[in-house]
Formats: structure tokens, C-alpha cells, sequence
């Protein structure tokens, strides 16, 4: 949505966060704190995310979300999200040879596009204009 800038880029999409929810709505968390693990109950929106992971620092404020909120929001998890849903509604079937391309590859796709680089989206993979190489 037009000037909505999350802070909270999830790794992790909440609608795949989703399945592993129990009948409340959370999910089991994990994290270390030093050589403590503290363990809790969360809601998705709260786990599997960083603050500005896939923010363009080098990029004018208003187009430094584009890939979280232009990229991964629309174009990656909607196609996933339908995708799964599909899975789950029709089975493995529904993602044969036979069905439209993006039921079988968005949830491929969206599981590699989402996992973070560990130079962030201001790594070396990046060109200072914001382009991917």
C-alpha cells in the first residue's frame, strides 16, 4: 500500500508462518539471548522477520521497501499464498506439468527469494543504484 513502510521484513512470510499455528493462533518461538534460551508463544507477525532486512539504504526514503513492499509483498508472497492454498485444497496433483506455471513454481520461487543474503540488499550483489546484478 502507497506510503505503508513495515519495519518488519519477514524471512520467514506469515502466511507460511500460519500453518504451524495451534488452535490460538501462536506458534512455539525460540531465541538465544547470550547462552539463555527463552522460549514463548508468538503470533507470526512477531517471529521470522528483521527490521529493515531488505532495506536499500543507498536509495531515497521513499523507494528504499520497494523490494519488501512492492516485490516480496505483491509479487512473490500473493503468488505463494495461492499457491499453498491450492496445494492444500487439491493436493500434490494440482502442481503437475499439466496446471499454470506459477502453482508450481511460486512456492519454489518464494522460498528462495526470501531467504536473506548475508551482505544484506546492500551487499556486494548490488549495484549502488539499487539494481540487481
Amino acid at each position: 500500500m502507497p506510503g505503508h513502510n513495515p519495519l518488519r521484513h519477514h524471512y520467514a512470510p506469515v502466511f507460511y508462518l500460519k500453518a504451524w499455528c495451534d488452535a490460538d493462533g501462536k506458534l512455539s518461538s525460540y531465541r538465544w539471548e547470550g547462552e539463555l534460551l527463552i522460549t514463548g508463544r508468538n503470533a507470526p507477525r512477531s517471529v521470522g522477520y528483521e527490521e529493515l532486512l531488505y532495506s536499500f539504504t543507498n536509495l531515497p526514503e521513499e523507494k528504499r521497501q520497494w523490494l519488501e513492499t512492492e516485490f516480496f509483498s505483491r509479487e512473490v508472497d500473493n503468488n505463494a499464498a495461492s499457491a499453498l492454498s491450492i496445494l492444500k485444497a487439491e493436493g500434490v496433483s494440482s502442481l503437475s506439468a499439466g496446471k499454470p506455471p506459477q502453482r508450481r513454481s511460486s512456492l519454489r520461487l518464494q522460498r528462495h527469494k526470501r531467504t536473506p543474503w548475508p551482505d544484506g540488499p546492500n551487499g556486494p550483489c548490488f549495484e549502488p543504484s539499487g539494481s540487481v546484478h
